[in-house]
């Protein structure tokens, strides 16, 4: 590399509550932070506009299209800045968010789907009502439709960088975004993995399910829907106490049957050794974009299916079993039992290093900064 990308400063601009309510969002970050160091970029996170302002930056990266309204404070200021914006899309395919909307049982969306709201207005006013409470000014910026607020905000930043061919193809046939697109894919690298002869000579469970618990995972539907089969299952994942209500039925479930077990988010590096603690893995998610639980259950050797709502198959293939979420809802033992008859083992994810996407990362920021 030249001596001026030595001197290239990024600055990633996050979710207020990114640092506190850590996710993929955040994790993603840190090991783009992590590689750039390597590379002799410097970089730093912000979690406000009014913290953006305060920074010196060659490149301006905000996450996430499904935060449309707080990322359009940060697009504010860095065009007085002067400074080029790239978005990691991370946006999660509308039909899923539509089925979770109808059929799910978060709380707010029961509230707004009684006053007659469309799923495109709801989550527009779930994201301003938020922010207000956050006591967030950039609740002003949104309208009353969140496919319009997505449209805004992708229509203004330099380049915007999904994760999957099949989320490129959504982008550009929804949007027409006028930036410069990257494909900039997760890595999938899993070390230390059994195989499968070793890993499933004595499993535990009947189904795995990873992810916290929380009505877009849709955990209650699955727990209920094993219940019903006669099926073991074990939930990995933090349980989203946000969601009251749905925790403690969570919770009630857990404690009605020896045959649904829950452990708490586990390090990465013990997830293999908890995955091989069952023969089948589940993702009952509304929506996902491309799940890394998916993926790292399918290096394992797992047989898996997962919610037709994702991007999986860019990862995973095509022939990547999926089910409709809305099954469990509406006959959960029939829907589970078909979807454990689908399941089967898939190619493992090509070995993408996490060096490989930044590589893609720094090709984009160099792209924007040029321009």
């Amino acid at each position: 590399m030249g001596d001026s990308r030595l001197e290239m400063r990024v600055v990633f601009a996050l979710r207020s509550d990114a640092l506190t309510k850590p996710g993929g969002d955040s994790s993603k970050v840190h090991r783009y932070r992590s590689h750039l160091a390597a590379l002799g970029w410097d970089s730093s996170i912000v979690t406000s506009p009014q913290d953006l302002a305060k920074e010196r930056a060659d490149v301006v990266h905000i996450v996430n299209l499904d935060l449309p309204i707080e990322n359009s404070g940060y697009v504010r200021v860095a065009n007085r800045m002067g400074a080029p914006i790239a978005l990691s899309t991370i946006r999660h395919p509308f039909d899923g968010v539509e089925a979770m909307y109808h059929h799910g049982a978060d709380s707010f969306y029961k509230s707004t789907r009684r006053l007659l709201l469309s799923a495109d207005q709801a989550v527009a006013a779930r994201e301003r009502i938020k922010l207000f409470r956050a006591k967030n000014p950039s609740w002003r910026l949104g309208g009353s439709s969140f496919f319009r607020n997505q449209h805004r905000l992708i229509g203004s930043v330099d380049a915007y960088l999904p994760m999957a061919e099949g989320e490129r193809l959504d982008l550009e046939r929804l949007f027409r975004p006028p930036g410069q697109c990257s494909v900039v894919r997760n890595g999938f690298t899993f070390g230390g993995l059994k195989t499968a002869e070793e890993a499933f000579a004595d499993p535990t469970f009947d189904v795995i399910s990873v992810g916290r618990i929380e009505p877009r995972k849709n955990s209650v539907a699955l727990a209920r829907a094993a219940l019903q089969l006669g099926v073991t299952v074990k939930f990995v994942g933090a349980l989203n106490t946000k969601h009251r209500a749905y925790a403690m039925e969570f919770e009630r479930l857990v404690e009605s049957s020896s045959a649904i077990v829950h452990q708490p988010a586990v390090p990465q590096d013990e997830l293999p050794k908890i995955l091989a603690q069952a023969t089948t893995y589940v993702n009952p998610a509304w929506f996902e974009v491309v799940s890394q639980a998916d993926a790292e259950a399918a290096t394992l050797g797992l047989k898996i299916v997962t919610t037709k709502h994702s991007y999986i198959q860019d990862a995973l293939g095509p022939s990547t079993p999926v089910f409709d979420p809305t099954d469990l809802i509406a006959t959960p033992a029939d829907a589970l039992a078909a979807a454990l008859g689908k399941a089967t083992t898939v190619s493992p994810p090509a070995p993408i290093q996490w060096s490989d996407a930044v590589a893609d990362l720094v090709r984009a920021y160099e792209g924007i900064v040029r321009r």
